[in-house]
């Protein structure tokens, strides 16, 4: 009987031993509207977030945007880039923000935010077939 309390008291103490937590360090006011994806732009010390605010995670509605963050989560500007749909994963190449939007690829000027270049895939209605992240090669992401 001894022997199984202090197999119990040695899996407990490991258990407590090896048991990780998480700090709060900070967070963002309220004002992000349905944040889907964050990118951390080490380079530039910028946080973006991704916002989906419209109808659905899948509907094309043009309310999705881009907020612009410090790392210390003050927001900078929470519609830093807008007219998106339903904007999720994004990734740096060079200087250039790219987003997956639902069935398109939104490539922004990461500097100052505008609209460069968007790339549109084919178009499907199957939601298995819509753009959730994205990867650049030889991207900072």
């Amino acid at each position: 009987m001894k022997q199984c309390f202090f197999i119990f008291l040695a899996v407990v103490f490991c258990n407590a031993a090896i048991a990780q937590s998480l700090e709060k360090l900070w967070a963002t006011d309220s004002v992000l509207r349905v944040p889907e994806s964050v990118y951390f732009d080490e380079k530039n010390e910028k946080i973006y977030v991704s916002n989906i605010e419209g109808k659905g995670p899948w509907d094309k509605d043009g309310k999705g945007s881009i907020a612009l963050l410090t790392l210390n989560g003050k927001v900078l500007n929470p519609q830093w880039i807008t007219g998106l749909h339903a904007p999720k994963g994004m990734a740096l190449y060079k200087e250039f923000l790219m987003v997956a939007d639902v069935d398109q690829i939104a490539v922004q000027y990461a500097e100052i935010g505008c609209a460069s270049v968007t790339i549109h895939a084919e178009a499907t209605h199957n939601i298995s077939q819509t753009l959730k992240n994205i990867r650049a090669a030889g991207s900072r992401s």
